[in-house]
């Protein structure tokens, strides 16, 4: 068969990532299908991906770092994440800084009876 077919080929992650092992990285997944366009005979069943290159945070491996082969056209967007691994001490710090400009730490809430107390006396 000549003709081209466009379809989504699944994703499958192998591996451990270095960086969430030894660094305590947290593994984030992206995209779990990539579509692509090829001859039948050149589709590939699915697209294995070795973590093994992410060994720093913040490494990522996206769709554009991928080979599908002779003849399969990647359609899905180059820059979309495969794979990434992210520190996620420091996205909790930054929620918490946050948190703090919007209340004040450590004040105690007015409660409503209180209020209704000192109203009376």
């Amino acid at each position: 068969m000549d003709v081209a077919i466009r379809t989504s080929v699944p994703v499958e992650l192998v591996g451990e990532a270095p960086a969430s092992k030894e660094l305590g990285g947290v593994l984030v997944t992206g995209v779990t299908e990539i579509e692509v366009e090829a001859l039948p005979s050149d589709l590939p069943d699915r697209v294995v991906v070795e973590l093994a290159p992410l060994e720093e945070i913040d490494d990522a491996i996206t769709v554009g770092d991928l080979f599908l082969g002779e003849g399969v056209r990647v359609l899905t967007d180059a820059d979309e994440n495969v794979a990434h691994v992210i520190y996620l001490a420091e996205e909790e710090e930054e929620e918490e800084e946050e948190l703090e400009g919007i209340f004040e730490l450590g004040a105690e809430p007015e409660l409503v009876d209180q209020r209704g107390v000192e109203e009376e006396e």
